[in-house]
């Protein structure tokens, strides 16, 4: 059961990695597009 835990813990913060990756190419591709999104992205 704890083990099962950890693995899910683990997988999870992957996910988490992951999405933040996605997350700011995505801000990046949307900053670059429009001049208002540099002050609204903070």
């Amino acid at each position: 059961m704890v083990l099962a835990k950890s693995v899910f813990l683990k997988i999870l913060e992957l996910l988490k990695v992951t999405l933040g990756k996605e997350v700011k190419s995505l801000v990046g591709s949307i900053d670059r597009r429009t001049p208002a999104g540099r002050s609204s992205a903070s």
